[in-house]
């Protein structure tokens, strides 16, 4: 165990990558990340509340998020795809900047396992994951409780 190199996996890489900054604007990324991501969230909630009470829940979607756990499966599930949309948009946003790009790419240099595209395709499958899993947990919390 001693010789054997670890396998690093890309959290890793990205945690060093995160150690290693040392530019002000990093500072950008929770500045643009966090109002982002409570505006998805809250976007998400306000769009599939209004698509359930359409498609056939009617009354029921009202009814049923008037009980403790629907509300919070209705509520919190949406958070996850949130997260992952706010950090390919914020990453997206600070990328289409020519300085900021450059100082993001140096320091991603020594870390190719880092670099955006990499990352943005790691944040595109997590938040796929997260719409699979929560949307659906969204719908049932309206029509089975």
């Amino acid at each position: 165990m001693g010789g054997e190199k670890e396998k690093k996996s890309h959290f890793n890489f990205a945690r060093e990558r995160a150690q290693r900054r040392r530019s002000p604007v990093n500072l950008l990324l929770p500045v643009i990340k966090f109002p982002l991501m409570l505006g998805l969230w809250f976007l998400q909630v306000e769009f599939l509340y209004r698509l359930f009470s359409r498609s056939g829940c009617g009354d029921i979607a009202l009814r049923c998020l008037n009980d403790g756990l629907p509300v919070v499966i209705f509520t919190v599930t949406p958070f996850f795809p949130a997260v992952g949309l706010s950090m390919l948009l914020t990453n997206l946003l600070l990328w289409l900047i020519p300085p900021v790009r450059r100082i993001f790419d140096r320091e991603a240099e020594r870390f190719p396992q880092t670099s955006f595209r990499r990352s943005q395709y790691s944040l595109v499958m997590f938040t796929g994951v997260c719409i699979v899993l929560a949307w659906p947990a969204m719908f049932m919390a309206t029509r089975f409780f």
